[in-house]
């Protein structure tokens, strides 16, 4: 069974989850996710995000430990 209690120290946690789901391809869609991988930059537990973002084989979207998902299945070939 996974632990989750390092949620408590994660950066995004008092930020708008849009920021790291933001979808589309205009420019406001890359600020936001310029800005989520600045926040993910600062975060003390993104390596439990990452093992996380790994363990959700079906996960497509979004970005995770600064990473957005097809960053992360090169990461783990």
């Amino acid at each position: 069974m996974t632990s989750w209690s390092w949620l408590a120290d994660a950066a995004c946690r008092h930020h708008d989850p849009e920021l790291w789901f933001a979808s589309g391809t205009d420019y406001a869609s890359y600020l936001r996710g310029r800005e989520a991988k600045r926040i993910c930059g600062t975060c003390p537990v993104s390596t439990e995000c990452f093992t996380l973002a790994v363990s959700l084989e079906h996960e497509i979207y979004g970005i995770w430990a600064g990473l957005d998902a097809g960053s992360i299945r090169r990461a783990v070939r």
